[in-house]
């Protein structure tokens, strides 16, 4: 297989072949294209990003002492709790419960969702009229901060919720269960918005010109605030004060070479979120197995361990980063298939190329949120940035990455400075700052 550099070149020039390599994205053009994606979809134009206004603004001061009732329903659990913002920094969390998602193991009617949520939350409904509700499934939010959903992932079964109130549906359950809710407010938010929330709950302490909300975990999402005046989709009543736009900028629409698009093909959507296939957690093992396989059909691995990565018929991304952490001595299958330091070593160089693209083009992401706005510029004042999901903290030096392509391009070119911070339990803190509204 020659000498341990031309296994190196070999690797290189197969990434430069299917544009996996990082080298062929430009910061500067990913970064100015997304720009103007987002300023499409803000005026209401065809845009593959769709740039949903939150109608939730940033709270100059946190609500003390106050209770708040914080609802959380993400993925195949629903969480309650007791939130209250102390005078001293600290945040009291009370009366937390968690239980699974109503339509879960079969199909529930509205009545029955909207009841399995107001029995769970019974204990602190009396204690606050506000309450923030961090619904992460797909919602068009309203200008009065209710929230429609839209459809569910494939775990919830609830169809007679889709396309109608949520926050109305929750109150008329509770009011069935003898509930005052005369004075009651919900506000309707997603995760994304509520890290970007979030990080404003935890930095009390310390000056930002601005913040950003970034999740990369098993997907990918940012929220902003943005200038109300700029955002032309919406009514002009609704533009007299800046408000936290969520992105969905998963959904951006950067094509990529041969192997992402048959990558792209298996998936349930094909075409659809495009972005999010190339950087987050649900993606980059499947696409490392298509790499890993193309590039033994190529020749890249001995005989041996072409056919055996030829005959894996799944990889995640967490065996693909196990792998990466521990080659040698690790637990991934990929470790169990390959057996020579050449085949090892191929397999490292190419999963590497995968990740390190991944890094470039989700700080292209990060520069395009702070490029939008003016915050930033003052070294004394950087844009904090709370980054919430196991992709961007557990995987193979994936942070680290990200940081070194912000510093050369953001920070030595652009002149911005940031701070990425991380906050535990940002979808309970955010949603409880968007039920003080």
């Amino acid at each position: 297989m020659g000498t341990l550099s031309q296994q190196l070149e070999s690797v290189q020039k197969f990434l430069l072949q299917h544009e996996l390599h990082a080298s062929q994205y430009d910061m500067s053009t990913i970064t100015q294209t997304m720009l103007d994606e987002m300023e499409a979809g803000l005026q209401g134009k065809p845009s593959s990003l769709p740039m949903i206004p939150s109608f939730i603004t940033l709270l100059e001061d946190i609500p003390v002492g106050q209770p708040l009732i914080v609802l959380d329903a993400g993925g195949t659990n629903f969480r309650s709790s007791l939130v209250t913002f102390q005078e001293d920094g600290e945040i009291l969390v009370e009366g937390f419960k968690k239980r699974p998602m109503p339509g879960i193991d079969r199909e529930v009617s509205a009545d029955e969702f909207y009841g399995a949520l107001a029995d769970h939350m019974l204990h602190i409904a009396e204690k606050s009229d506000h309450i923030g509700f961090c619904f992460s499934y797909a919602t068009e939010i309203l200008p009065s901060r209710e929230g429609i959903p839209l459809y569910f992932s494939k775990e919830v079964k609830a169809k007679g919720v889709l396309n109608k109130p949520l926050g109305g549906g929750l109150l008329n359950a509770l009011a069935e269960r003898g509930v005052n809710i005369s004075n009651k407010k919900v506000a309707i938010l997603n995760d994304t918005v509520a890290t970007f929330l979030a990080a404003k709950a935890r930095t009390m302490d310390k000056a930002y010109s601005g913040y950003v909300g970034f999740i990369l975990g098993t997907g990918t999402n940012t929220a902003y605030l943005e200038d109300g005046q700029c955002i032309g989709k919406i009514d002009p009543s609704y533009r007299n004060e800046a408000q936290i736009v969520n992105m969905e900028s998963g959904c951006f629409g950067l094509v990529g070479g041969d192997l992402d698009q048959a990558l792209d093909a298996t998936t349930k959507h094909p075409g659809e979120s495009l972005f999010e296939k190339k950087i987050s957690g649900a993606y980059l093992g499947p696409l490392v197995r298509v790499v890993l396989q193309q590039a033994a059909k190529e020749g890249l691995f001995s005989s041996e361990a072409a056919d055996a990565i030829l005959a894996v018929e799944s990889l995640s991304n967490i065996e693909s980063d196990d792998f990466m952490h521990n080659p040698w001595k690790g637990k991934s299958p990929l470790t169990g298939i390959l057996k020579t330091s050449e085949d090892i070593t191929t397999a490292v160089a190419l999963i590497d190329g995968v990740v390190e693209r991944a890094t470039k083009l989700a700080a292209c992401n990060l520069s395009a949120v702070v490029l939008r706005g003016d915050a930033g510029v003052d070294p004394s004042l950087p844009i904090c940035i709370n980054a919430d999901g196991t992709t961007f903290y557990k995987n193979y030096h994936f942070s680290t990455r990200v940081h070194r392509y912000l510093q050369e391009f953001l920070v030595e070119k652009h002149q911005r400075h940031y701070e990425i911070i991380q906050v535990e339990n940002s979808p309970t803190l955010g949603a409880a700052l968007a039920g003080a509204l």
